[in-house]
């Protein structure tokens, strides 16, 4: 969601086809949502309860779901810590952290290769950045992560370097 010269984007829409043959068909969050037999199937477990957050009795991880579009389907996240997850599975942590760094790129990869991505609103609106880059800007200096403050500063350059006209500004 980020321009290659740092300004950060508006969205990316939310419905997103939910099969390639059939494009016309979309449903919410098609892109990013997955069963658990894929997850179990790309990455394995114990990859697979850590990224959901699943027990075996449980099928999906989406706890809000009025309209019921999200039923046996999972959202990927870190749900457990490694440890977390090695004890539930009575696995040595070493074990699950490599499952995780091999399933994780299996996971993407499949996910970017067969998926149609959702489409991206590429506009750069000044206000939304301006919150981007005081989040970056405090998450840097107050997590001491000097990506987040790349970020912000890049952000930063981006706005003054490319929608800021001082000729412009506004008298009031």
């Amino acid at each position: 969601m980020t321009d290659k010269d740092g300004g950060f984007y508006s969205a990316e829409d939310a419905d997103s086809v939910i099969d390639p043959a059939k494009p016309e068909e979309k449903g919410e969050g098609a892109f990013y949502i997955w069963k658990q037999e894929e997850i179990v199937q790309i990455a394995g477990q114990p990859a697979a309860g850590s990224l959901t957050g699943t027990a075996s009795s449980r099928t999906e991880n989406v706890a809000n779901d009025p309209q019921e579009e999200f039923k046996g389907k999972n959202i990927l996240f870190e749900a457990h810590t490694v440890e977390e997850t090695a004890r539930h599975f009575d696995k040595p942590a070493d074990e699950v952290r490599a499952a995780l760094a091999e399933g994780c790129p299996k996971s993407c990869w499949r996910r970017v290769s067969k998926r149609v991505r959702p489409h991206l609103d590429d506009k750069v609106l000044s206000a939304w950045n301006g919150l981007m880059i005081s989040a970056f800007a405090k998450g840097g200096a107050i997590l001491d992560e000097p990506r987040y403050s790349v970020a912000a500063a890049r952000a930063a350059h981006f706005i003054l370097g490319r929608m800021y006209d001082p000729k412009n500004r506004d008298a009031a």
